[in-house]
């Protein structure tokens, strides 16, 4: 598994995306998937305190017991709703109080990188800034980056954790093959902050799993999920655009359509480490093995022009704060 860099820390180009811990996997699950994670040579995991309402968490705390060593954690905090009463996600009082409580449910002494989950307009950004970088000063915490932050955010966030001796190291996006987010990519660009995506495979969709008119697998994230919840993955013309990417890919490169999706997000130079959800050891194989597969420019350009002939509009987040 390759390795990259993230500020101070060395990640694999592949992380645990943990929002499966708790719901569908149950602790054995769990332990199994971190197992043969670390064992594929994965060391990255990625989580918040607000999956599970903390459950992720503590579930990844106790595969690692005996690895932490092993493992670089990053989580996030400060989620909109996750305030105690009082308190928004953003202020200084609730950033301290939600990291000492996801250190306890981790069962480490730092958080190797500590996201600031979605901005809080109702708290000054110097406010929330500091106090992160407070935590970093303390050794509670080791990066700082953000999550679900607009593009107009960027700059003066990655300015002020600057000022704060404490460099914005990354933001996690909506970046996929399918879904892309070229403003606030370009904002991390211009500010030199890395890139993590979330929804790397579209919920499943970039698997090729899910066939145009066919029901979905039981138990898939598709078929677990609410209408409204599928509807952010599902759109119009997607499948089709991914059954036309996994015939391009099996006929023209030997690949199936999650080498594609991997590949082409790890030859993103901005990209550090993509973090996918998996539900059991043979999903983490199939990811640390599609992962070894770069793509060329040339075949990036193909890709955009088989979706720009199928006329898939590529869906674009909203990047800004108004």
């Amino acid at each position: 598994m390759e390795q990259r860099q993230l500020g101070s820390l060395t990640v694999s180009a592949v992380a645990v995306g943990c929002q499966t811990f708790g719901a569908p996997l149950r602790p054995g699950a769990v332990d199994e998937v971190v197992g043969a994670a670390l064992d594929a040579g994965i060391t990255f995991f990625d989580t918040a305190d607000v999956e599970g309402g903390g459950l992720a968490e503590e579930l990844l705390g106790r595969a690692l017991r005996r690895r932490q060593a092993d493992a670089v954690v990053g989580t996030k905090v400060g989620a909109p709703g996750t305030a105690r009463p009082g308190l928004s996600g953003g202020h200084p009082t609730w950033v301290r109080e939600a990291v000492h409580a996801s250190l306890q449910r981790l069962g480490r002494e730092r958080i190797d990188v500590l996201q600031l989950h979605h901005h809080d307009p109702a708290v000054p950004l110097a406010d929330t800034v500091g106090a992160a970088a407070g935590l970093v000063r303390e050794g509670l915490v080791g990066e700082l980056g953000c999550s679900g932050y607009p593009a107009d955010v960027v700059a003066p966030l990655a300015a002020l954790a600057a000022h704060e001796g404490t460099p914005l190291r990354v933001c996690q996006l909506r970046h996929s093959l399918l879904v892309r987010s070229p403003a606030l990519r370009e904002a991390c660009a211009r500010a030199g902050v890395a890139i993590t995506p979330f929804h790397p495979l579209e919920g499943g969709v970039l698997t090729g799993k899910y066939a145009p008119g066919a029901p979905w697998p039981a138990g898939s994230r598709l078929a677990r999920a609410t209408p409204h919840r599928a509807a952010r993955w599902l759109h119009p013309g997607a499948l089709e655009a991914v059954a036309e990417l996994d015939r391009f890919a099996r006929a023209q490169l030997g690949r199936s359509v999650l080498d594609l999706a991997l590949g082409w997000l790890l030859s993103d130079p901005l990209v550090v480490a993509v973090p996918v959800g998996v539900t059991s050891p043979a999903q983490v194989r199939a990811a640390v093995a599609a992962a070894g597969r770069r793509l060329d420019a040339t075949t990036r350009q193909a890709l955009d022009d088989l979706l720009a002939g199928q006329g898939f509009p590529l869906a674009v987040e909203p990047v800004t704060s108004a």
